[in-house]
């Protein structure tokens, strides 16, 4: 009974216990499912051929949605890193900092946002385009041009002021955070 059950749900049938040589029940594909991907193209082959295809997005907008680019620099959590086509296959946390895309055939064309913090999908090509997939998913994306250091340092200034000598744990880690992340908007700032 439980097996029907769970067939009817999961694609998944019993074998008889004789063909698995034991008095066990073993649960075997009954079909294999095809496989959805994420950043599929909506209709249509790919145009593009051996490029480095970007979506840069965060919950408010979306900045680049699959456009061909030279290359992607993203903060790291471990360090900044830079991908290219053909990159191997990568999912990171990102930090603070700048994101730095690059177009153009040699790539003399750049562009600079600051990301509050995220993750990075890389995947390599779905289909014979070549066309490798990087995934910049941030809470917050802004253009580095729109960046005010002044604002940033004193914010910085009354952020510390506020946490110095604070007896509770929020209000110490609340400090920490924002910190970490005003010195990366002054770091990136113009």
């Amino acid at each position: 009974m439980f097996a029907r059950a769970l067939s009817r749900f999961t694609g998944l049938t019993a074998a008889p216990a004789s063909l698995m040589g034991s008095t066990r029940q073993v649960f075997l594909p009954a079909c294999v499912l095809p496989t959805r991907h994420f950043s599929a193209g909506a209709g249509g082959a790919n145009p593009f051929k051996n490029q480095l295809l970007l979506t840069l997005s965060s919950p408010s907008e979306s900045i680049f949605v699959r456009t061909p680019i030279r290359s992607v620099t993203v903060p790291g959590s471990e360090g900044a890193m830079t991908m290219t086509n053909g990159h191997s296959q990568t999912v990171a946390r990102l930090k603070a900092g700048e994101v730095i895309v690059r177009k153009g055939e040699s790539g003399e064309e750049v562009e600079r946002f600051f990301l509050s913090d995220g993750f990075v999908l890389f995947k390599g090509p779905e289909d014979d385009s070549g066309c490798c997939t990087a995934e910049v998913l941030g809470v917050e994306i802004v253009p580095v041009s729109l960046l005010d250091k002044e604002s940033a340092t004193a914010a910085l200034q009354e952020l510390l002021q506020q946490g110095a000598g604070a007896a509770d744990e929020w209000t110490k880690a609340r400090t920490l955070l924002g910190q970490e992340l005003l010195a990366a908007v002054i770091r990136s700032a113009p």
